[in-house]
């Protein structure tokens, strides 16, 4: 798939092929079906929004661009959190698999 295949999935332009592979990428994959499910809900709110007369107010702007860098930040943020999270698990698992291997080499 080309990589802006997303927008193919919202536009419902993707052939049926490639349209079984999303749902199944969606089906395996939580964050993929995140990803889809909020690029839905925003194509939703614009298309909601688009006659809406936009502001011309540059506080405005800063503000809203403001929020949205945070909101990237808490959404990173916690993607790091569960990276660590995920890292310390794996290291807990392997210390338990190595201090089960010594256990049964001592016949215990």
């Amino acid at each position: 798939m080309r990589e802006a295949w997303w927008i193919d999935v919202l536009e419902g332009e993707l052939c049926d092929e490639k349209y079984r592979g999303v749902e199944l990428l969606s089906k395996h994959s939580k964050t993929d079906e995140m990803i889809i499910n909020n690029l839905k809900q925003v194509k939703a709110l614009v298309k909601e929004q688009i006659n809406e007369e936009l502001p011309e107010d540059e506080a405005y702007y800063r503000s809203l661009h403001a929020n949205v860098m945070n909101e990237v930040l808490k959404y990173e943020d916690k993607k790091i959190v569960e990276q660590k999270k995920k890292k310390k698990e794996a290291r807990n698992k392997m210390a338990q698999i190595k201090t089960a291997k010594y256990y049964f080499s001592m016949g215990i």
